[in-house]
């Protein structure tokens, strides 16, 4: 009882709660099983913790087999493991509290998960020729998709002297108070943020190459535990220092995970008030309760744009979002229906091949 009780008390560093420890109970497990946290992977292996130490682990055949590619471990899961031998074997994934997604790169329309049980996202852009609202826009909107706390940082303050004004901007704009500008190199600013990051809660920092997620991150840690490369300065485009996703406890206690970067985040998901509860909540006024916000009659949103309460490039911006997703929901509900069958003839095949190796045996 004692051995049971501590292995809990470790867990609870990496983010281990009372709701997880009725759900394990809940799912009563084998008793050789006990709980981790997928803490980095790298492709062809993931690495788990169980709050004091961490070890390589290698994915049942079982769970691998009956799986999608969303489904298997990711970054911030809980998952059952066993010893076998020297190797762990991860058995199963339990239940997540979200998913950070976007859209996979390339033609095919995708889920890619970045990251699973996420309390807060730390969104950096910079303050140079990388600054951009609407880009920042959509990193906001897919992180409340998740209901994920937000955190947005403006590095290299350093590089314009107009950072307090667009902090003030970017506030009003995106309606988020938790907005710092940083200059990572030298760590000023850093300390507000670091008093965001709590014990115990799993921070994932995102954003493009080279605006200094991997400086932040050395920053905050204390020391050098992931590459940093220049950037170009025609365009502030960096390469790809971070090519794999990590998560490193830092000395207050908070998980922060650090990610590649993004040169451009697709979206995933439904149209919601995320996108802009302003233009939403106007549009309930409009005459029309399909109204385009375009020519039609008694538009309570362009009432709003001609009398200056609304800029017409905020509704652009929100067209286009709206386009978006109705084009990706238009592919997701065809994908999913081939995935679904995909899975059902795989499990359709191995029960076949089960009950044809049981009536070998039998005869």
């Amino acid at each position: 009882m004692i051995q049971y009780v501590y292995m809990f008390q470790k867990l609870q560093m990496i983010g281990w709660n009372d709701q997880l420890d009725k759900l394990w109970a809940d799912l009563d497990p084998p008793a050789l099983y006990k709980p981790a946290r997928v803490v980095a992977d790298f492709g062809s292996k993931r690495i788990i913790s169980d709050g004091e130490t961490e070890s390589v682990s290698q994915i049942s055949g079982k769970l691998e087999y009956e799986s999608s590619k969303n489904e298997l471990p990711k970054v911030g899961d809980w998952v059952m493991t066993e010893l076998s031998g020297e190797t762990t074997i991860i058995h199963g994934v339990l239940p997540r509290s979200n998913e950070l997604a976007r859209r996979s790169a390339g033609t095919a329309v995708e889920k890619q998960l970045l990251a699973t049980n996420v309390d807060a996202a730390i969104i950096v852009q910079g303050l140079d020729n990388d600054f951009n609202l609407q880009r920042l826009k959509r990193y906001l909107f897919q992180i409340r998709q998740s209901n994920i706390r937000p955190i947005i940082v403006l590095n290299k303050k350093d590089l314009n002297p107009n950072w307090a004004q667009l902090v003030d901007d970017t506030k009003r704009e995106l309606g988020v108070q938790t907005v710092f500008a940083v200059d990572a190199e030298s760590g000023e600013g850093l300390e507000q943020l670091d008093t965001e990051l709590l014990p115990g809660k799993l921070v994932i920092i995102v954003g493009s190459s080279g605006v200094g997620k991997s400086t932040i991150t050395n920053q905050l840690l204390g020391r050098d535990a992931q590459k940093t490369s220049q950037v170009r300065q025609d365009d502030s485009r960096g390469r790809h220092t971070t090519t794999h996703r990590q998560v490193f406890r830092l000395p207050s206690g908070a998980l922060l995970m650090d990610t590649p970067g993004i040169r451009e985040l697709q979206l995933w998901g439904e149209l919601n008030d995320n996108i802009s509860p302003f233009i939403q909540d106007l549009s309930l006024y409009c005459k029309f309760s399909n109204c385009q916000h375009n020519t039609e009659p008694g538009c309570a949103v362009v009432t709003a744009i001609n009398e200056g309460l609304l800029s017409s490039d905020e509704l652009v911006s929100f067209n286009k979002f709206k386009d978006e997703l109705a084009f990706l929901q238009s592919k997701v509900s065809s994908a999913d229906k081939s995935a679904y069958r995909q899975k059902q003839r795989k499990l359709h095949i191995k029960y076949r091949n089960a009950t044809e190796k049981k009536r070998k045996e039998r005869y």
